[in-house]
């Protein structure tokens, strides 16, 4: 559905973002990420492709990108709890518990009903206590 969309109107990144999802959801993340980084290209000031493009490239290992496009995300929608906590996620894996525990902080205090953000936030400061 999503690939003939692409095919119709290969300059719609909302196309490009939709196909990068149904790609995301059959775990096929290589292409999932060439299409949001297609959709980004055609609308760089996307927070939601900057911030989900980041989370496929967590899921893959490749941080350091990752962490690069949700900070854009953070940038271009500061008050967004997911991108909050997906870099929350992102700092937490990579051994950064001090940043995760300050951004899902921040995460909570932008969705106060998220168990998944407390769940994480209480994941990073068991780890913070046994320091």
């Amino acid at each position: 559905l999503w690939s003939n969309a692409v095919k119709q109107s290969p300059n719609s990144p909302r196309a490009h973002a939709n196909l990068a999802y149904a790609y995301y959801l059959q775990h096929d993340l290589n292409p999932a990420v060439q299409e949001y980084l297609l959709a980004i290209s055609l609308d760089p000031k996307n927070a939601s492709f900057h911030r989900d493009v980041g989370y496929v490239l967590l899921k893959k290992g490749v941080l350091e990108t990752a962490e690069r496009h949700l900070q854009i995300a953070m940038f271009l929608r500061p008050n967004d709890p997911k991108t909050h906590s997906i870099l929350g996620l992102l700092y937490e894996s990579s051994g950064r518990s001090d940043l995760a525990e300050a951004i899902y902080r921040r995460a909570l205090s932008l969705n106060v009903d998220s168990d998944m953000i407390r769940q994480g936030l209480r994941r990073v400061q068991q780890t913070n206590n046994q320091k």
